[in-house]
């Protein structure tokens, strides 16, 4: 619930991210990289993942994140930018399952629950 909860957190920021002028475009690429670093490296402490492991995870985020930000950004009506936004999900949550060891992915799922 809680990865939801930070992945609608990104999608909103990216929604801001694109609607801004061109000048501060480059600023707000860092601010989300930052954001992105700063998950991975908390998940990196919780899941104690290898640093491999963690750059293909903050890859990832980035790929969904920006995937996302196409989907809002399109002239689908509402409920049809909701249904692809959860397929999205969907599949962020099977590739973070085959990229996380078993273990790691129940301790993820725990620390997102407890959250």
């Amino acid at each position: 619930m809680k990865e939801l909860l930070i992945t609608l957190c990104l999608f909103a920021y990216a929604i801001g991210f694109t609607q801004t002028e061109p000048q501060k475009a480059e600023s707000q690429d860092t601010l989300l990289i930052q954001m992105v670093d700063n998950r991975v490296k908390l998940l990196q402490d919780e899941l104690n993942l290898t640093n491999t492991t963690a750059n293909i995870l903050r890859k990832k985020i980035v790929e969904y994140s920006v995937e996302a930000d196409k989907i809002i950004q399109s002239e689908l009506p509402y409920n049809e930018k909701a249904r692809k936004l959860k397929s999205l999900l969907y599949y962020q949550e099977i590739e973070l399952k085959n990229i996380l060891t078993v273990s790691q992915y129940y301790k993820y799922v725990n620390l997102t629950a407890s959250n």
